[in-house]
């Protein structure tokens, strides 16, 4: 009887084991809980310049705000200079990791328009980034393509 009580408790015991560590892993035990949270390391504000236009009649933009990551996720909202069809963007995108060949794309929404901006690299302290951008189709600063540095103020 004893022996079958003492089987009782130690089976228990692990089935108990068992499920904890399961319920652990499956509801994201261990991960980086800081950038599920939005405060990922290309959290913070952001002043993004632009050069090289492309487009002869069209001036090159600044774009400075806030950043948000959560994950991989990038969002906030920019305040536009140096262009008369916009003063303000929602900014959004992805960021891959730095060992990526494009560690990070972000989209600006001008009025509809989508501005891409495709990162070449950043840093590893995480507080510069540079690319190419791109704004096709028709509307507010239509057709301009060119490089852009953005820094982490």
């Amino acid at each position: 009887m004893q022996r079958e009580g003492l089987f009782r408790k130690r089976a228990t015991v692990l089935v108990l084991l068992v499920l904890s560590a399961f319920l652990t892993l499956r509801c994201g035990g261990g991960s980086n809980q800081a950038s599920q949270s939005g405060n990922g390391p290309l959290t913070g504000n952001w002043v993004i310049n632009t050069s090289a236009s492309q487009k002869d009649n069209t001036p090159s933009f600044t774009a400075s705000g806030n950043w948000v990551q959560t994950g991989n996720t990038i969002t906030g909202e920019m305040t536009i200079s140096g262009l008369s069809c916009v003063t303000s963007s929602p900014v959004s995108g992805t960021f891959y990791g730095l060992q990526a060949s494009s560690p990070l794309d972000l989209q600006l929404n001008f009025n509809g328009q989508i501005v891409a901006l495709s990162a070449i690299q950043v840093n590893s302290s995480y507080t510069l980034a540079s690319g190419f951008y791109n704004v096709p189709g028709s509307g507010c600063d239509s057709g301009d393509a060119g490089e852009w540095v953005a820094s982490k103020q």
